[in-house]
Order: structure tokens, then sequence, then C-alpha cells
């Protein structure tokens, strides 16, 4: 289960319009623009507001110290141009919106670690990733859910990332270039098209000599690629929701440095079961 890197911790009651600044962290309701003054006057470092008024919106760019700012879910067809003021930013959550692509003043968001695009349905992938790789400190992309139709080989223009989510989108295939993301160390494969093959895309992850866990829950898959244990960082793979009924060999099983294999709600009969323990004994599954 996903866990997003960053929570708003909350240790007010907020009611209705009403709201207070409490360890740097702002969470409202509604946020009207006549109430923009006060905010500047506290010092807001992670802001989520449910519902923000253009004049808010306009207004965004003077929280000069904001480090973590949430727009999910505002219907927002552009990203307001204020946004790229915000140099401090370091994770920004834009999920639930209906964004096609980012403003090129998005680039002065240098700072910027992890950003959440996903449920974007209209997205294009092409035109965001010219943007994105003029960001030097990106490590987290989430796109899960956004209709992706094709990775473009552009993707590995951003050589900086360490966790990405391509979760629930509609490609089957990664591009050659995918293998030169040197330093991802966490992928979300899971739950894509009933046509992506994950052993037809091993050629592009075989490069990955960084990846630590992989997701591919629910990838109709009903054995695991034998290339899939010869990925040599590889420690936690995590596969439930898929008919598998066979293992890969045990030549592959032995030489694997897996740790954690997650099988949650696959059909694995006991005897292939047996088989991983005895040729893996300190593989941990889980079932």
């Amino acid at each position: 289960m996903k866990i997003r890197a960053f929570i708003f911790l909350l240790a007010t009651v907020i009611c209705g319009n009403a709201y207070a600044v409490h360890n740097d962290t702002l969470y409202t309701r509604m946020f009207p623009a006549q109430r923009w003054a006060q905010v500047q006057r506290a010092t807001v470092k992670n802001l989520r507001v449910d519902t923000l008024d253009r004049a808010a919106l306009a207004q965004l760019g003077s929280l000069t110290q904001i480090e973590a700012l949430s727009l999910t879910g505002h219907h927002l067809r552009e990203l307001p141009e204020t946004v790229c003021s915000l140099r401090t930013l370091q994770r920004l959550d834009l999920s639930h919106n209906r964004l096609t692509t980012l403003p090129a003043c998005f680039a002065s968001l240098t700072g910027l670690e992890e950003l959440w695009l996903g449920y974007n349905p209209q997205l294009d992938l092409g035109k965001v990733i010219d943007v994105l790789a003029l960001l030097p400190n990106l490590k987290a992309l989430h796109l899960e859910a956004d209709s992706i139709s094709t990775v473009p080989p552009a993707i590995a223009r951003l050589r900086n990332l360490q966790v990405l989510d391509l979760s629930g989108n509609t490609f089957t295939q990664l591009p050659a270039e995918f293998g030169q993301l040197g330093q991802l160390n966490t992928l979300w494969l899971n739950n894509e098209a009933a046509g992506f093959d994950l052993g037809a895309n091993m050629a592009a992850l075989r490069p990955l000599q960084n990846l630590r866990e992989l997701h591919i829950e629910g990838d109709h898959l009903t054995q695991l690629p034998p290339g899939l244990m010869q990925l040599p960082s590889l420690e936690r793979v995590y596969a439930g929701n898929n008919p598998i009924l066979r293992m890969p060999p045990r030549r592959s099983l032995r030489h694997s440095h897996l740790r954690l294999l997650d099988l949650q709600n696959a059909p694995l009969p006991p005897a292939e079961i047996q088989r991983v323990q005895q040729t893996a004994p300190g593989l941990r599954i889980r079932f």
C-alpha cells in the first residue's frame, strides 16, 4: 500500500472557514483571499486547502517560506504561474486535476524534490518532461492513472529520479531509454493495461542497477519472468493480486538478492511454495 511521502499533521480542530496555523502547517476547507494577509504574517511551510478562490490562487506567491503545498482536486486546467515563485517549495501535490502540461516558469522551482501529478487524465507526458528535466533536485514523480498510452524516450532525461509511479496507465511498452534512469530505486508498474507484458519489458528494466523495490500488483501475471530475479539490487517485489501459478527456475531464485516477495491473493500451488522455500530459504514470502 502506497504511503505518501508527506502527510499534513493536524493538531487543531477546523470548522467551516475557521483555520489555525500549528507547527508551520495550515489545513482548511475554504480560504478566501481576504484572509491572506493573516497567513503572510504567520510562518506557513505546509499548506493544503480544499477550496481556493481565484483571488487566493493569485496570491500564492507571497508564501515565501512554504515547503509543501497541496492543490489536489481543484479541477485546475492550468497551473497558476504564481506557484512558480515559490522557490522554497520541496513537495507539491497537483493530483486529481485537469492539467495537460506545466508552464515553462515551473522550471524555476529548482528545490522541488517530490511531485504528484496523478489522476490528470489528459496530461501530455512529453511536454511535462520538457519542463521537469530542468529541475535538478526532482527525486520522486507520481504519474498514476494519467491515461498514459506511451512512455516517451525522453523519460531518460529525468536522471535524478529515485521514485517513479507509473501505475494504472494504458501503455504496454517501456522505451529502451528507460534503463538510463540509473538512480531509480523504487518503481510502481502495478495495475497496468491488460496488454502490459512484464517479461517483454525486462530489457528496459535490466539496466536499473539501483532498483530495490518493484510494484507489479494486478498486472495479470501468471508467472514471474526469470529476468526479474537477475536485477542486481532488487530486494522487494510486490506482486499480489496476480494469477501466478509458477515461480522462476531454481537457478534464478538461487542467485537472486530478493528478500521479500509479496504474493497476496496469488493462487500459487503449495508445491511451488515449498520449492521456493527450499531453494531460497532467506526469501520471505508473504501471502
